[in-house]
């Protein structure tokens, strides 16, 4: 259990990672990698996002290691699952799957018990195990994996950022499930063609189009940053003295008829629209209520956004 434990925790620091990533887009280093500066910024993202504080010397001992030889406290094991979307702890460890080595000792004893001549045992494993490997095997071939990536460096997107949903034709899109490793499973049917549609949190959409005809049986999908959307959530986290400049940038990237679409989570869904003057002077404020600006979604036409969809988190 504690192995596998540590293992859970492996996976938990590299969705700390991407998450952070996602936060602060100018570093992209591996979390072992990350020093003063990059500590210094996750200290304040994890304060900013969950209201919670990790020394330097605890980041050291923890999560710059590759590999840990025990856990932290539940308290920072709770911290660290919040920051990366969980509730907590416990329910991180409900979404991840950690494969293990079959306890072969274990089964030696209830193998001894067995009626079955002595000699006939080997052959009995042999035949349960190769029974094993051909249904698994098929069982894969009857599905197709998609693993989800940062087109840039080719890192996993946290997993909570991702949606992803099977279109058929005549019925409603199908929300598939993704795992912690930001991958999700298309069972293989006898139609011709199947297509998805792909979105990620401050990554540019995708619709992809397979056919099963090959052995394959999974692939990686590579999302491209939505950079304009990136940028317009750096103003509201960031402080900046030249608000001159960040206008400039605003209407550069903003179409003249670009509409903003507000959406109130207490409000169960209520909104507020905003032209493109009025995004731009809301955006260029210097007032604590800007934080946390999200970007659900941007649409484009030619180079210019002509339309957003943002949550302001409140805290």
């Amino acid at each position: 259990m504690t192995e596998k434990k540590l293992k859970s925790f492996k996976l938990l620091k590299q969705e700390v990672e991407a998450t952070f990533r996602q936060q602060v887009s100018s570093c992209q280093a591996s979390i072992h990698e990350w020093k003063g500066k990059q500590i210094a910024l996750f200290q304040e993202s994890l304060r900013e996002q969950v209201g919670g504080y990790v020394s330097e010397k605890w980041f050291y001992t923890h999560l710059k290691v590759e590999d840990n030889e025990k856990l932290p406290r539940i308290d920072m094991l709770n911290l660290l699952a919040r920051y990366v979307g969980a509730e907590d702890w416990q329910a991180f460890l409900t979404t991840v799957t950690i494969e293990t080595k079959p306890d072969v000792l274990s089964e030696e004893p209830r193998l001894a018990k067995s009626k079955l001549p002595a000699f006939l045992l080997p052959v009995s494993i042999l035949i349960i195990g190769g029974m094993f490997l051909l249904v698994s095997f098929f069982n894969k071939a009857e599905s197709y994996q998609f693993c989800i990536v940062d087109q840039d460096d080719g890192m996993p997107i946290v997993a909570q950022n991702i949606e992803a949903f099977l279109l058929i034709e005549g019925e409603s899109p199908l929300p598939l499930k993704i795992d912690s490793l930001a991958c999700f499973w298309v069972k293989k049917s006898e139609e011709t063609l199947i297509n998805l549609k792909i979105q990620a949190l401050y990554y540019q959409p995708i619709l992809i189009q397979r056919a099963f005809k090959s052995a394959k049986t999974a692939e990686t999908i590579a999302l491209k940053k939505d950079d304009y959307a990136l940028m317009i959530h750096y103003f509201s986290t960031n402080k900046m003295e030249d608000w001159k400049a960040r206008r400039d940038q605003l209407d550069l990237m903003l179409s003249d008829e670009a509409q903003i679409i507000q959406v109130h989570n207490k409000t169960g869904g209520g909104m507020a629209l905003y032209n493109k003057t009025e995004f731009i002077n809301k955006m260029t404020m210097p007032i604590k209520s800007l934080k946390n600006i999200n970007i659900l979604e941007t649409k484009y036409k030619g180079k210019q956004i002509v339309e957003i969809r943002f949550v302001q988190n409140e805290k």
